[in-house]
């Protein structure tokens, strides 16, 4: 069910860079995104899809534990009133309940549990 929901998810990113960033990340085996140049909404939106992507290739192996990714966000410097993503994706990333390992210079390392 989480796959259909995923692919679903992907049909529908409607910007060429989200789906870049995507696909990017894919390469690595989400090892690693970056989100330059998204707006905020566009970031949450690729990590939703990235995260259900990775719960679901974890489930189907059945591997259970820790899922190490690093997001790039940037420092924010081409941004009017500074960083955006930065701060937004680390706080979201703790509410959600994921472990930040590290969040500085505009890059975090997460650890989510699967």
């Amino acid at each position: 069910m989480l796959r259909k929901n995923a692919e679903l998810k992907i049909e529908d990113l409607k910007h060429f860079s989200m789906y870049i960033v995507y696909k990017r990340a894919k390469l690595t085996n989400f090892a690693s995104v970056d989100l330059h140049y998204l707006y905020l909404d566009e970031a949450e939106e690729v990590l939703f899809i990235i995260f259900e992507e990775i719960r679901h290739t974890f489930t189907q192996t059945s591997r259970k534990g820790y899922f190490s990714i690093e997001i790039i966000t940037g420092k924010g410097l081409h941004s009017k009133n500074g960083a955006v993503l930065f701060p937004r994706i680390q706080a979201s990333l703790r509410q959600q309940g994921h472990q930040v390992v590290s969040a500085k210079e505009g890059k975090i390392i997460c650890n989510f549990k699967i």
